[in-house]
C-alpha cells in the first residue's frame, strides 16, 4: 500500500518546526541532544548509552549500541552536529 503524499508531508517535520524544537533547548547541551535525537533517529535510551568512542568523525557516523531488540546500528551525523559534539 502506498501512502498518500499529503499524509507523508504532514508526518514529516519541516525545517522551520525542527529549528523551533532545537532552539527550545535551554542550553548548548540540551540543543545538542535534541539535534542528535532528531537527525539520527536515536531513541532516548540509546542516547543515554552513547559514549565519545561511538562517534566516528572521519566517517561521520554514530555507532548506536543497545538499540531496540539489542541491535546495533549506525546513524549519520552532519558537520554542523559534529561541532557541538566536540565541545
Amino acid at each position: 500500500m502506498v501512502a498518500d503524499p499529503g499524509e507523508v508531508a504532514a508526518a514529516v517535520m519541516d525545517v522551520l518546526a525542527e529549528s523551533k524544537v532545537i532552539a527550545a533547548g535551554s542550553s548548548l547541551s540540551h540543543r545538542t541532544i535534541l539535534m542528535v535525537l532528531y537527525s539520527t533517529g536515536m531513541r532516548n535510551a540509546e542516547l543515554r548509552h552513547l559514549q565519545v568512542a561511538d562517534i566516528d568523525t572521519r566517517r561521520m557516523l554514530i555507532h548506536i549500541q543497545h538499540g531496540k531488540g539489542g541491535r546495533e546500528r549506525y546513524g549519520a551525523v552532519s558537520p554542523t552536529q559534529l561541532t557541538p559534539l566536540r565541545m
